[in-house]
């Protein structure tokens, strides 16, 4: 049953309006003044307001003014008491968004008419209202569909992507394998992988992974070819007396006479992967900081990585610099043992895709 809030401080108005409003199948509520007309509208849902003008406390101007500046309130139908005389109120209530009146003396079928206009209009209210709000709802669903199937979408193409990068990963070891295969038929492993290729220079750059028990041949060489500098590399190591593995072997290169000034250890960045490469760089961005003029650099390296040393020192450096590379025997790779641990297999397929990279798909 829709509920009329009957807004007058006549108590006769007030019991007239009642009747009528029973008589028409609604349910009346009644406030005396405008404050207790608030009250009622704060607890209460109204369909429908007849409002006096004239009242203590709050007139009916500061109830309709409160109504439309609400909200939740404001589309609730206000129908003016007033009297006829009173033009001028009317039209400054319908000015403030007030939506008809009712004239005094109070007749059943006026009444009528404009409770039933009233509601029809907030019946038309509430379903527009109702349809902006299923239209919003849709929407928003709309648009979370949308967003999910492009997350979805996304997520496809990454994987579609990685299993791209996985088959063409899996390609190359497979042409890494067939070519390693190929090279153990045809060439010698150690003369494949284990590279000398010496030359001129004034730098000697010792690799990463040059053994401490070999420095010998450093100092000898050092003395013998007229080296300017000596660079040594190597990663971090827990010691009390070092951090790291180039100043290790710095260290023990002073010890075997060599003055210090001509040894600079730079230490290999931690990486999970490319650490030759990386050191490469480093030590090219300290020679060109240090104005060092020499192009021409000569690698010691150690075991069966010599190759793919030479080739990632090459690509750090450039076309600029001429270098060379110097490999010493690593006895653990020894031809007769090879095949007596998987560890050679291991190897030749690494050093095989290492070559191909560096030289095919120029990567370090």
């Amino acid at each position: 049953m829709n509920k009329v809030l009957i807004v007058d401080d006549s108590i006769l108005s007030r019991e007239t309006l009642k009747k009528y409003v029973i008589n028409l199948g609604f349910d009346p509520i009644c406030a005396k003044d405008g404050v207790e007309a608030i009250e009622v509208l704060k607890s209460e849902v109204i369909d429908v307001v007849l409002l006096d003008i004239i009242m203590p406390k709050l007139d009916g101007y500061g109830v309709l003014a409160y109504i439309k500046q609400d909200d939740s309130l404001k589309i609730i139908p206000v129908i003016m008491i007033t009297s006829v005389e009173k033009k001028e109120s009317i039209v400054k209530c319908i000015e403030a968004g007030a939506d008809d009146y009712l004239p005094k003396p109070f007749d059943l079928s006026i009444l009528q008419a404009r409770l039933s206009a009233s509601l029809e209009k907030k019946y038309l209210r509430d379903k527009e209202i109702k349809y902006k709000k299923d239209i919003e709802n849709y929407s928003s669903r709309l648009i979370k569909s949308y967003q999910q199937v492009k997350e979805e979408y996304k997520a496809r193409i990454v994987a579609e992507r990685k299993i791209n990068k996985i088959k063409i990963k899996i390609y190359i070891i497979l042409v890494s394998i067939f070519l390693s295969l190929s090279l153990i038929v045809f060439f010698n492993i150690h003369d494949f992988l284990s590279v000398n290729k010496p030359i001129k220079a004034d730098v000697m750059i010792v690799d990463r992974c040059f053994p401490v028990d070999k420095l010998k041949i450093i100092n000898e060489d050092f003395i013998k070819c007229n080296y300017q500098i000596i660079i040594t590399t190597g990663k971090p190591v827990k010691n009390k007396h070092y951090k790291t593995h180039a100043e290790h072997v710095r260290n023990e290169l002073i010890k075997l006479g060599l003055d210090e000034e001509h040894i600079k250890d730079i230490p290999t960045a931690l990486v999970e992967k490319d650490r030759t490469y990386t050191s490469a760089v480093k030590i090219k961005d300290w020679m060109d900081n240090s104005n060092i003029a020499s192009k021409t650099i000569n690698i010691y390296s150690y075991g069966v990585h010599s190759r793919r040393s030479l080739y990632l020192y090459q690509k750090a450096f450039g076309s600029n610099y001429n270098i060379g590379i110097i490999s010493l025997e690593n006895d653990r790779y020894n031809l007769k043992r090879w095949w007596k641990s998987s560890i050679g297999v291991r190897t030749i397929i690494d050093e095989t895709i290492a070559f191909l990279y560096a030289v095919f798909l120029f990567r370090p």
